[in-house]
């Protein structure tokens, strides 16, 4: 199935005018992307596969791995400045 999709996509590549112009540099962060997504998938197959766990344990695994990731991104971004205010009805930094 990953090289059905993989040739797909090369096909798609093929016959794009953006890639005509620009070669592969108008792709590195869809390339960089593909082989993230690969390794990602790899890698969370072999970590449930390797704790013998099911379908939701899978997904609350997922998704606990996920979290601290998802607020050190939301923290650096900025996303959280009016969160506190807008959930508690605290009044808002001033930061922005």
């Amino acid at each position: 199935a990953l090289l059905g999709t993989a040739g797909a996509a090369a096909a798609y590549v093929a016959t794009d005018a953006q890639f005509v112009v620009e070669g592969w540099a108008g792709y590195s962060w869809c390339l960089l992307y593909f082989g993230l997504i690969c390794f990602e998938m790899t890698f969370g197959k072999h970590l449930t596969s390797s704790l013998r766990v099911g379908v939701w344990e899978s997904v609350w695994l997922t998704n606990l791995l996920a979290l601290p990731m998802l607020w050190l991104l939301s923290y650096v971004r900025g996303d959280l400045d009016g969160f506190w205010a807008a959930a508690y009805g605290l009044p808002a930094s001033d930061a922005a």
